[in-house]
């Protein structure tokens, strides 16, 4: 009898053992496919902060030729008022 018993259960440690490994196995997967999809938002992330850098970078020069456009506009306009007031005073 303790024979059976004691092949029962080896049989029955070794079952056990195959299934932890087989969880193993799936957990593993599991793991694998989170890494992967982790990786590819890494990747998006970058391309997403890359474009943003660059779309600030092209506002920044926007911005630079702004203000120094905007003064010498500005000079002009006084100067075409100064003469249309000008204009109107000698007729």
């Amino acid at each position: 009898m303790e024979t059976d018993e004691i092949k029962d259960l080896l049989t029955q440690v070794v079952e056990n053992q195959q299934r932890q490994l087989d969880l193993q196995s799936k957990s593993l997967a599991i793991q694998r496919d989170h890494l992967r999809f982790f990786l590819e938002q890494q990747e998006r992330v970058k391309s997403i902060q890359d474009r943003a850098e660059a779309i600030q970078q092209r506002s920044a020069k926007i911005i630079n030729l702004t203000l120094k456009a905007v003064p010498a506009f500005l000079t002009i306009v006084l100067l075409l008022l100064l003469y249309v007031a000008w204009l109107l005073r000698r007729f």
